[in-house]
């Protein structure tokens, strides 16, 4: 493992994208040598991963999202403390090298012991959630592939193809906003502790949505389990006590789960993306209850999911589209798309993290920039020593 650069120079590699006037972004300069490996966002905040195994966050404090022990606000990039080296991470979830788990922020777990240890806000403390602002190690073992964080609980696929997870299908003032009637593997929850979930088969692959998580089989069927509210799954049916079936017959490539909807592709039709579920966020609600295609003029390489309900896809030429709801200006596109939107960029980009107006990207070149969207300029990130 690399030494780790001086959280001087962590500092200036967060410097985000260079913003011209009308929004257009232009890549970080002479950061080929980046420390920052990983970057997951959530509502209001950013955690980072850097090579040397150590996790920082910035943004809102008030659900001891930075991990740094209190709800008090903070400038910059601070260090989450977690004491062990850490190996990957989501949204205010971290796994260590040795595969074990640390929590923080707001979690859907509910346990006394945790929430008495960390200062809770008192117009919250009746709420099934927990704000953790030490973070809390939970103890797993199994090597792990990859950590998904969504809105109500915790998802874990393990190298060996098992899929674990943890948390809570409750949310609000302690009442049933998701109850059973709209909940796919209802009985893993409430869990405190990974929970086994009872797949037919081996898991190559998870992705995570608001309150809901696909699972692709090694046979290539897409399961699927949480949330059936909005129809994120494909079907509009009750509850049951495992996962469905969400796709059987394809031969799935890509797949994500963003906000209430999922998508994939069938590596038959590589030019086609299948979409169901919540796919727009607006005064109608609306709602699909099949698949419905979107076509593309070349075949789609790589979908990026975000937990505010919309997807941006690249192709194979490394042309972005937008589908579903910008919240603010994504480089050139806001609003509401039921189809896919162009977006005019003249950065090839290689990955994309993003949460509503937060934007962090990859070029090709594997350098990091960050661009504000709601402000539309660049934003300097500093560490809070």
């Amino acid at each position: 493992m690399k030494k780790a650069l001086s959280l001087l120079l962590i500092s200036a590699l967060l410097l985000a994208a260079g913003c011209r006037e009308g929004g257009e972004v232009t890549p970080l300069e002479n950061s080929k040598n980046l420390d920052i490996i990983q970057i997951a966002t959530g509502v209001g905040w950013q955690n980072f991963l850097t090579s040397d195994g150590k996790v920082y966050a910035s943004g809102d404090n008030n659900s001891g999202s930075l991990g740094v022990g209190d709800l008090e606000k903070r400038e910059g990039v601070v260090k989450v403390n977690i004491p062990e080296p850490v190996k990957m991470l989501d949204n205010c979830v971290a796994v260590t090298f040795d595969n074990d788990i640390y929590i923080w922020g707001t979690q859907y777990i509910e346990d006394e012991e945790i929430k008495a240890a960390n200062p809770q806000p008192q117009d919250y403390y009746s709420h099934p959630f927990t704000f953790i602002s030490t973070p809390h190690k939970i103890k797993f073992g199994k090597p792990v592939k990859a950590i998904f964080n969504s809105w109500l609980y915790t998802n874990i696929l393990s190298e060996d193809g098992e899929v674990y997870t943890f948390g809570s299908k409750y949310i609000g003032d302690g009442d049933p906003a998701i109850g059973d009637e709209f909940f796919v593997g209802k009985k893993y929850y409430p869990a405190q502790e990974p929970q086994l979930v009872n797949f037919p088969e081996k898991i190559v692959g998870i992705s995570s949505g608001y309150s809901h998580t696909l699972a692709l089989g090694e046979s290539g069927k897409l399961y699927g389990y949480g949330s059936v509210e909005f129809s994120e799954l494909g079907y509009d049916l009750r509850g049951s006590d495992d996962y469905i079936v969400v796709a059987d017959g394809f031969e799935i490539g890509q797949f994500a789960a963003t906000g209430h909807s999922s998508f994939f592709v069938d590596k038959n039709k590589p030019t086609v993306l299948y979409g169901t579920g919540h796919l727009i966020v607006d005064d109608v609600r609306f709602q699909e209850t099949q698949f419905i295609t979107f076509n593309f003029p070349s075949v789609i390489k790589e979908l990026f999911p975000s937990n505010d309900n919309s997807l941006v896809i690249k192709d194979e030429t490394n042309t972005l589209y937008g589908l579903g709801n910008f919240y603010q200006d994504f480089f050139d596109i806001s609003g509401v798309w039921r189809e896919p939107k162009l977006v005019k960029s003249d950065i090839e980009i290689s990955s994309i993290i993003r949460y509503s107006d937060v934007i962090y990207y990859t070029d090709t070149d594997g350098r990091f920039a960050y661009y504000d969207a709601e402000a539309r300029l660049t934003t300097q990130l500093t560490i809070d020593s």
